[in-house]
């Protein structure tokens, strides 16, 4: 029975440990062919492979994907129907302090590692049971280390990317998912064929951390998954059980864990307290990548902007991106920051065009972006609708098609959810919405093509959101907001025009989206944080769960910043000339400095 072995080699320091473990397959008697892929070239590796396994076929690869776009590589360059089993391995990170559990078993990145090699290669005991177990059960299609079996999947972003990507591969969606974590098994060859679908351009460059929603992490768990579709079961055999090294997992992890947060910052924890923190980041990247445009229906068209410092698409984008979907057919968006490696993977099925770049021209730069690539690409030949939004605000409170709905009879050119009269009348760019008559105009188009870099935000809002209305209402262009300027400003104690510092009076008013502001400083919102995230709650929770209580603590706290200050430390000279020093409002010192 003859055996493909592919093996691809990240960390060379571990090749003489793999060496000794592939003879196993030799004292076993097995019929193999060694292929091996390397990220980075290594002349020295490649002598000691070859020393040992001289048939052995040796090539580079690019580092993307992790072990699994290699591994795809490798499927292209070789005869699924000349082999019965395909042997996958790899190298995997022993050090450092990362974990793992599954199905209940807590291990150590060492462990684990372990746990998957031995139970394919620990000895030739073990090739030889493994092969028994493939040939005298023909419904076996799969098999790996027990303990790695993982029999389900909770991560609703990762199920979302399955979904999609199961279509690609014409698989039957099941709610039973079984897997092995880690991706180092023994299969059917055979079973192997669907995945011919992938190239390893399709994957990410492996940049950064890994991430569970990219399409390596996906295909981790649809190499199970297509085994069970066509018909064959996945078994789990183990060889040793592990039980200090488990226990011992847990015991370190209690005592002492060096996690990387989401956005690569270095985290120490002791006895699950956090000690000390790094502050560095991951790296990001100018992406561009262009999506399957969808056919339109609803006949609108969104450009989305947005803005993100760390270089991530956040929950609170993804969730009103996929809102948009709503009352729009594609959706543009431009990003003015680079992106962390596996970030656009997020939108990749909601959006039809990705651009992230530093460009420094705030949301109207990106507004411009979009325009400009829709226009060359015949976006806007057939829609009666472009959308202009930013990542400023949390939606949808309320859904948006009945606002649409609303609008639509409405005898005007364009319009937004809200209008402010400071300095002069204007729609806020925070959503805007125009009509052919509009975005087919020369106004518009050379408004947009003027936009450049301004200082600061007050300047955008001058030149550009102000700047906007004023030019196409001068061209008679007419224009309306969902949520007019009432006679009254709804907070009379407070100077200024701006309605999205009222938010609850907004959402009584219809309003689908508030502003992040509203969370993140008290001039932004004057009617309580917890009260708006109640009120929102009650309307939408899924979107509630999204605004943090966490992110609301930290405004109370930069809000009283000074009173907080003051509380723990204050030191003051009273009437009498006496210096009083007081921690937590008791004074501790005293000292007179006048004369008397």
């Amino acid at each position: 029975m003859r055996t493909a072995v592919h093996l691809h080699l990240y960390y060379i320091s571990q090749l003489s440990e793999i060496i000794s473990d592939l003879h196993n397959l030799d004292r076993a008697g097995g019929d193999y062919d060694l292929f091996v892929t390397m990220s980075v070239e290594n002349p020295a590796a490649e002598s000691e492979i070859l020393k040992e396994f001289p048939t052995a076929k040796i090539w580079l690869t690019e580092n993307r994907g992790y072990d699994i776009g290699p591994f795809i590589d490798f499927l292209h360059k070789i005869n699924l129907d000349s082999y019965d089993y395909i042997l996958k391995i790899h190298t995997k990170n022993k050090k450092g302090g990362d974990y793992g559990c599954f199905n209940g078993v807590r291990v150590d990145s060492k462990t684990w590692a372990n746990m998957l090699w031995d139970a394919l290669l620990g000895s030739s005991d073990v090739v030889k049971n493994n092969y028994s177990i493939l040939l005298e059960n023909p419904k076996v299609g799969m098999l790996g280390s027990s303990f790695c079996l993982s029999r389900k999947e909770e991560n609703p972003k990762i199920r979302a990317k399955m979904s999609y990507e199961c279509k690609r591969l014409s698989l039957a969606e099941n709610d039973n998912i079984s897997f092995i974590a880690g991706t180092m098994f023994m299969v059917r060859a055979k079973l192997m064929q669907p995945f011919l679908a992938y190239r390893i351009t399709d994957f990410d460059e492996v940049q950064s951390k890994v991430h569970d929603y990219m399409l390596a992490h996906c295909l981790e768990r649809l190499f199970g998954v297509s085994v069970l579709a066509q018909g064959y079961e996945i078994r789990g055999v183990a060889y040793k059980q592990y039980q200090f090294s488990r226990l011992w997992a847990s015991v370190k992890r209690f005592a002492a864990q060096k996690k990387i947060t989401k956005n690569g910052k270095k985290i120490i924890k002791i006895c699950k307290i956090p000690v000390w923190q790094s502050k560095e980041i991951l790296p990001t990247y100018k992406i561009e990548q262009n999506f399957p445009v969808n056919p339109s229906k609803k006949r609108r068209l969104v450009i989305y902007a947005a803005y993100d410092a760390d270089g991530f698409v956040d929950k609170a984008d993804i969730y009103y991106i996929q809102a948009l979907q709503e009352v729009a057919d594609n959706i543009i968006y431009i990003a003015d920051n680079e992106l962390i490696a596996g970030e656009a993977e997020k939108i990749s099925k909601e959006v039809c065009y990705i651009k992230a770049e530093k460009h420094g021209e705030y949301d109207f730069g990106s507004y411009k972006r979009g325009f400009m690539y829709a226009k060359e690409h015949g976006m806007l030949d057939d829609i009666d609708e472009l959308i202009l939004c930013n990542d400023s605000c949390y939606a949808p409170i309320h859904p948006f098609k009945p606002i649409f709905d609303k609008m639509q009879n409405e005898q005007i050119d364009f319009w937004g959810i809200t209008e402010n009269i400071e300095i002069a009348r204007h729609i806020q760019s925070y959503f805007m919405v125009f009509r052919p008559q509009v975005f087919k105009s020369q106004e518009f188009e050379n408004f947009l093509a003027s936009v450049k870099p301004q200082k600061q935000v007050r300047d955008v809002i001058e030149n550009y959101e102000i700047g906007l209305s004023q030019s196409l209402i001068k061209a008679n262009f007419i224009c309306k907001a969902y949520i007019p300027y009432p006679q009254q400003y709804p907070l009379p104690k407070r100077k200024g025009k701006n309605l999205t510092a009222c938010p609850i009076w907004m959402i009584n008013q219809g309003s689908p989206v508030v502003k992040k502001k509203s969370f993140q400083e008290r001039l932004s919102n004057r009617e309580g944080y917890f009260k708006l995230r109640g009120m929102i709650k009650s309307i939408n929770p899924l979107l509630a769960e999204i605004i943090s209580t966490k992110s609301i603590w930290c405004a109370i706290l930069r809000d009283n910043k000074e009173r907080v200050k003051r509380f723990f430390y204050q030191r003051k000279c009273d009437n009498s000339g006496k210096i009083i020093i007081k921690i937590c409002k008791l004074p501790i010192y005293s000292k007179r400095c006048i004369n008397e």
